[in-house]
């Protein structure tokens, strides 16, 4: 997003700000953390290929991104115990897709729809899929206060064990 502006808002101060404003406004943290999925503990090289689109409107936001990544162990082979997602496997591809649909309510309210897959392979044959669904409206309480609450869904299933999920999530947040 901060690339995108550039061209409409060449002042590295101000277009930082309407990032954090426009992210804000999304129900999205400016702070939140991406993670990318793995647990290692050893050294890795990640090779990853990314694809975004963004659809503006006056009050939508729709992205979809497509990915596809190969993470490798740097280890000879993988080492036996380390208890890490390479302790069966030097390598897992992953390919994959996310579209959010961002709508404005209101000046002070957003609903969030968020849909993604993604399927990982192994370089031992192990096999992943995992489908999340996620439903948030975020709020401005006051002035430096924001309110939160979410439906999560999310099934992961092949590999050793399948795994599924449904929460609610609320959260208040103050600046201060």
């Amino acid at each position: 997003l901060f690339a995108q502006l550039a061209a409409t808002i060449p002042d590295p101060v101000a277009r930082a700000q309407q990032v954090t404003t426009q992210l804000q406004q999304s129900g999205i943290a400016p702070n939140a953390t991406i993670t990318n999925g793995f647990l290692t503990s050893r050294a890795t090289v990640q090779r990853r290929q990314e694809v975004s689109l963004v659809l503006n409107g006056l009050r939508n936001t729709v992205t979809y991104t497509f990915f596809q990544s190969e993470q490798q162990s740097t280890s000879a082979a993988a080492a036996a115990g380390a208890g890490d997602d390479f302790s069966t496997s030097t390598s897992v591809r992953q390919r994959g897709m996310s579209s959010n649909l961002s709508h404005r309510l209101s000046p002070l309210t957003t609903l969030n729809v968020l849909t993604s897959m993604s399927k990982s392979d192994s370089s031992t044959g192990l096999s992943t899929n995992s489908r999340v669904f996620n439903l948030n409206a975020s709020t401005r309480l006051g002035v430096r206060t924001t309110g939160n609450l979410g439906l999560r869904s999310t099934r992961t299933e092949g590999g050793a064990i399948s795994y599924r999920e449904n929460a609610v999530l609320a959260t208040v947040t103050a600046t201060f």
